[in-house]
């Protein structure tokens, strides 16, 4: 009998493999990150853009993360739970309003309802 060459063995290891790396099984394989899309219910309108008082844009990903559109500059935490936006600071509750500027709707980054426990208060809108 003779031996198998190195060319066919490996030639038979990348087949087995399809090209792909092996895991051990139950190993977890890293999710990719995504951006947050916030969904305005009454209208149906969705975005990933998120505005500040002065129009200024940021976005926030599933990293929790807030990126600073402008220069990409990212911020952490931010973890976001639907429209809710929890971020690093002892009082950072945000909450996304939904609105309209020159019939174009848009999302924007207020203080969140919840923790600011004033009932009938107007929504404020953030300045970053």
């Amino acid at each position: 009998m003779r031996p198998l060459s190195t060319a066919v063995i490996l030639a038979a290891s990348i087949w087995a493999c399809n090209g792909s790396t092996p895991t051990s099984p139950g190993t977890p394989q890293p999710q990719p990150t995504q951006l947050a899309v916030f969904t305005d219910w009454t209208s149906g309108f969705s975005t990933s853009d998120v505005r500040d008082v002065h129009e200024q844009i940021v976005q926030f990903n599933s990293a929790t993360e807030l990126i600073w559109i402008s220069d990409r500059t990212r911020f952490t935490p931010y973890r976001v739970t639907d429209s809710l936006i929890r971020g690093p600071g002892t009082d950072d509750w945000f909450q996304i309003r939904f609105g309209t500027k020159n019939g174009e709707r848009r999302a924007y980054l207020g203080w969140d309802d919840g923790w600011c426990h004033c009932p009938g208060a107007p929504a404020t809108i953030v300045d970053l």
